[in-house]
């Protein structure tokens, strides 16, 4: 807005700028209304993902004293409030405190707006039908077949910003070295080739979820210094460049409905929540149903009516973004219910590749992936009839293969995230043959290779959620305890040296049996309570016997050894028998 002259004055039909204020002119003579002049100058419409449509003000100024009034953006609903010009300008912006006011300053701003600016946004990125045409619409613009429109861009709000995917690279792209790049060389974690595969079926597989919902989350699971949050945001650049540089889209420190609200924005891709990691003890209940209320939202894709600003009733879509969540740990609360809606990957720092995690941040942030994903959506838009027609049929023959490999011993649902995950890498080495990168034979070798690496993924789910359980915890800490002497057991032969004069005596090892019995007395657990880690003391400390009891459903700790035999024991030394727990480890091997 240019500056006015703060001595003029300007009809603005019933209302006038005088002296560089906005004024109310009637009879009684004219009244400032404000310290400023502003005027809207675009109008935003914003078409979300039911096609509610909602307006956007975009609001301009200048105050008497000439100080430039930063532009602002101002809901429709919020406008006529007149709020907004303290909270957005500050001490230079000032309305005077008469009856009436801000409905006359609201109307004297619309009547001072001459030129304004219309135009229409999404309020998400994803794929949308135009005039019967399919698109994917973007921060940058929306793709098509087979032109790339900068006049219809998504509309999100902060970090999702990025969200921009884009055919502009500021040199030549060359697809099919980029196609191979992601064929071969993002494998970051060295030792455990399967999580970069996993991840790209995930990437691929999400914008598939156009045409046949997905319904899984990843969760990157690994102690600090495992580079968890640089591998999964050069993931995340497949979906826009600058994730590089301004972070993840989400965090578990972000409110629920703050998590979910930007999930929803973002339809078919992925969105990174960064670092789940409970570390104050009156937060882990909190942090827990935080993150389960969140998975679930992902897993059961439910929809809900709603109604419009004038009544009417809108069948919400299901919908948001696929989650690839980092944590330093499991959440505690949501195995129970939804650990087969979530496909774990554990991540060691000794798994590291830094010469190619380094290489692909490069890559990410000279808009490689980027580019790389604008050309596969296109490919989706191409052959969106065909992909349509067959892609459930592709996931049952997954899912069957799977099955049959593994004689059908998992639950039904890891069945189906295994076949999710393949039907993404399916889709994205028939990419790669459509542009002759690769030829049949290849493909053939290469999906083959997925498959036994997704294969392998299954198989691992067991040992990740188990080393969360109570059990896994317990028998880490009596093993520690046996090798450090802290604690020992009567007749256990591997143990050479003579027990210092503090080590607890905690049980039994019967030799012939292979079988470790742990006392049940209450004195016994109570001194192992004094080296046991924090989060076995708590419930040692409150009740035992209840910890015990959650061990024994944990199949850990069974009434009855591997022959049957009743839990009562008697020791070594003369004495009755008494009651003992079994545990179901493996000491010989362990130790």
């Amino acid at each position: 807005m240019s500056k006015n002259n703060s001595t003029s004055t300007k009809e603005v039909n019933e209302f006038k700028i005088e002296d560089g204020k906005l004024c109310d002119s009637n009879a009684s003579g004219i009244q400032p209304l404000c310290n400023f002049v502003a005027e809207i100058t675009q109008d935003i419409s914003v078409i979300d993902i039911d096609g509610v449509i909602t307006h956007s003000y975009r609001i301009s100024g200048i105050n008497c004293l000439g100080v430039v009034l930063p532009t602002v953006e101002v809901r429709a609903v919020d406008f006529e409030k007149m709020d907004w010009p303290e909270n957005s300008w500050g001490l230079d912006a000032d309305i005077e405190n008469l009856r009436g006011i801000k409905s006359k300053l609201a109307k004297a701003i619309k009547m001072n707006s001459k030129n304004v600016q219309k135009f229409s946004v999404y309020g998400f990125s994803g794929f949308v039908k135009i005039e019967e045409e399919l698109g994917y619409v973007t921060t940058s613009g929306c793709i098509f077949a087979d032109r790339f429109d900068t006049s219809i861009k998504a509309y999100v709000p902060g970090a999702l910003v990025q969200y921009s995917v884009s055919n502009d690279y500021g040199g030549d792209f060359d697809l099919k070295e980029n196609i191979l790049e992601i064929l071969h060389k993002t494998d970051c974690y060295k030792n455990n080739k399967s999580v970069s595969v996993v991840i790209k079926g995930f990437i691929f597989r999400s914008v598939l979820s156009y045409l046949n919902p997905l319904e899984l989350s990843l969760f990157m699971v690994g102690g600090t210094g495992a580079y968890k949050t640089t591998a999964a945001m050069n993931f995340q650049s497949f979906f826009g460049r600058g994730f590089c540089d301004s972070g993840a889209p989400a965090t578990f420190n972000d409110t629920g409905m703050a998590i979910e609200s930007k999930r929803k924005s973002i339809q078919h891709g992925i969105m990174v929540a960064d670092d789940f990691v409970t570390t104050v003890e009156n937060k882990k209940n909190e942090d827990a149903a935080k993150a389960d209320t969140f998975f679930r939202g992902v897993a059961s894709k439910t929809s809900r009516d709603r109604c419009s600003a004038n009544g009417q009733l809108i069948q919400t879509q299901y919908g948001g973004a696929s989650i690839l969540a980092t944590g330093e740990h499991v959440p505690e609360g949501v195995l129970q219910s939804l650990n087969e809606r979530i496909t774990f990957l554990a991540i060691e720092r000794s798994d590291v590749d830094i010469e190619t995690l380094t290489r692909m941040s490069e890559n990410a942030k000279a808009g490689d992936f980027e580019v790389l994903m604008f050309y596969f959506i296109q490919y989706i838009i191409k052959h969106e009839d065909k992909i349509k027609e067959e892609i459930n049929k592709k996931s049952n023959n997954f899912r069957d293969r799977l099955k049959k490999d593994t004689n059908n011993t998992f639950h039904p649902r890891r069945y189906n995230n295994a076949a999710s995950l393949l039907v993404g890498l399916y889709y994205f080495v028939r990419f790669a043959l459509h542009h002759k990168v690769i030829h049949k034979k290849q493909a053939n070798k290469i999906f083959r290779e997925y498959l036994e690496l997704i294969g392998q993924v299954m198989l691992e789910q067991e040992r990740i959620l188990n080393s969360n359980s109570a059990h896994t915890q317990l028998c880490d800490f009596i093993l520690k305890g046996l090798k450090t002497n802290k604690f020992h057991l009567e007749t256990y032969q591997k143990v050479e040296n003579k027990c210092e004069t503090d080590s607890l005596c905690i049980g039994w090892y019967d030799e012939k049996k292979s079988a470790v019995y742990i006392k049940s007395e209450a004195a016994v657990l109570n001194k192992m309570c004094k080296s046991v880690p924090e989060n076995l003391k708590k419930i040692l400390l409150v009740n035992s016997a209840s910890f015990w009891r959650s061990i024994l459903q944990e199949n850990g700790l069974v009434k009855t050894d591997p022959n049957k035999t009743t839990i009562r024991r008697k020791p070594v030394l003369n004495g009755d028998s008494q009651r003992v727990y079994y545990l179901d480890i493996e000491l010989d091997s362990a130790l």
